[in-house]
């Protein structure tokens, strides 16, 4: 399970709770681009990489947000990837370049001497989404506040195009700010995504995590060619 940008592994919490009491081994690495300022999508492809590598197959690979480009990459060519899930993350082709003029003059970044930037975590705790999380949530995001991360993460360019090759389900919430209408039309038009819009913003993992659990075992038990049930077992 990949985390997105300013995130950590902890943001998985609740999505990790339902597997891992269903027996499902679950990895959720930290990326090297919220660790140094030189690494990139590159690095964090290649940290996950690793660490599909060194899982049981089948495996299945879980990016939210910007954690959904660095899974297109990691899990290329990897033959023990039985799936991926997108959580509020567009698929893209390899060569793509995101377009990151939303975060020149952003209030609420705040921006560091060695490049790195973040979300304000105060800003989107007390002000924005974070004031509809429930207690429990906000306290564990105030213990984990969003890191900054590297100038070269979201700059990269894509590398890998995974989804055209393994079963991909897209989980993307109606009212994500992030997603546009020309995005999601480009998606359904994709035979190879299985694109499900939930009632949710960009925060699928904290909103609908169940969804996101429930998905996993969909397709380890697609593998598998089991029920979902039984793939928890």
């Amino acid at each position: 399970m990949v985390h997105g940008a300013w995130g950590n592994p902890s943001d998985w919490l609740w999505v990790r709770r339902p597997l891992e009491a269903g027996g499902i081994h679950v990895v959720a690495p930290d990326l090297p681009s919220h660790q140094s300022a030189t690494a990139g999508l590159k690095d964090d492809s290649e940290a996950v990489r690793a660490a599909i590598r060194a899982c049981d197959p089948p495996v299945v690979v879980v990016g939210w947000s910007y954690g959904g480009d660095v899974i297109t990459a990691a899990a290329d060519a990897e033959p023990d990837v039985a799936g991926l899930v997108y959580v509020s993350s567009v698929p893209r082709d390899e060569g793509f370049v995101q377009d990151d003029d939303w975060l020149n003059g952003n209030e609420h970044l705040i921006w560091f001497p060695d490049g790195t930037y973040a979300l304000d975590n105060r800003w989107w705790l007390d002000d924005e989404a974070g004031t509809t999380f429930p207690p429990e949530l906000r306290e564990v995001l105030r213990d984990h506040p969003r890191r900054p991360i590297s100038p070269h993460a979201m700059a990269n360019r894509q590398v890998g195009s995974a989804w055209r090759a393994i079963p991909a389900v897209v989980l993307m919430g109606h009212t994500d700010y992030f997603l546009t209408e020309s995005d999601l039309t480009w998606m359904r038009t994709q035979p190879a995504l299985d694109v499900r819009m939930l009632d949710c913003d960009h925060f699928v993992p904290f909103r609908q995590p169940r969804v996101v659990a429930d998905t996993v075992l969909e397709l380890l038990a697609r593998s598998s060619g089991l029920s979902a049930g039984a793939a928890s077992r």
